[in-house]
């Protein structure tokens, strides 16, 4: 009996990981017990001091080149400057409240090389407190 139990734990093991894998390759995220789909991310938290619960959020998760994306964000130190990137080319920056938070800062994405479907990484940077985000956007063209 206790080796059938340890096969089913096997099997359930074997099903939910690939799912979840799949779930937050598309960007649905899961953040303390909640899941918050295509909005937001916590993946690669980085080494700040309040990188544990930083995120960011944005209003679209693909478009084409030029497409208007809105970033805000979380867990930040308070009152620093904030960088934001596509892929590794700087697009916006902005400075946090008092409580390490900023939001709706608008960035544009830009034109990259290749053809078809892509995924990119959109990043925020706290300048002093190291902490960072970052979340997936497809890019369409």
């Amino acid at each position: 009996m206790s080796e059938s139990g340890g096969n089913v734990k096997w099997f359930v093991g074997a099903v939910l990981v690939p799912i979840l894998v799949a779930c937050v390759g598309v960007g649905v995220a899961v953040s303390q017990g909640s899941c918050l789909p295509l909005i937001c991310s916590k993946n690669d938290p980085g080494p700040g001091p309040n990188s544990g619960d930083t995120e960011i959020y944005l209003n679209k998760l693909s478009g084409p080149s030029g497409t208007e994306v809105l970033v805000s964000g979380t867990g930040f130190g308070k009152n620093e400057r904030v960088t934001i990137r596509f892929h590794v080319d700087e697009v916006g920056s902005t400075r946090t409240d008092s409580s390490g938070k900023f939001a709706n800062v608008a960035i544009t994405v830009p034109d990259m090389p290749g053809s078809g479907p892509q995924q990119f990484s959109i990043i925020a940077n706290g300048e002093s407190s190291v902490s960072h985000a970052r979340t997936p956007f497809t890019l369409t063209d």
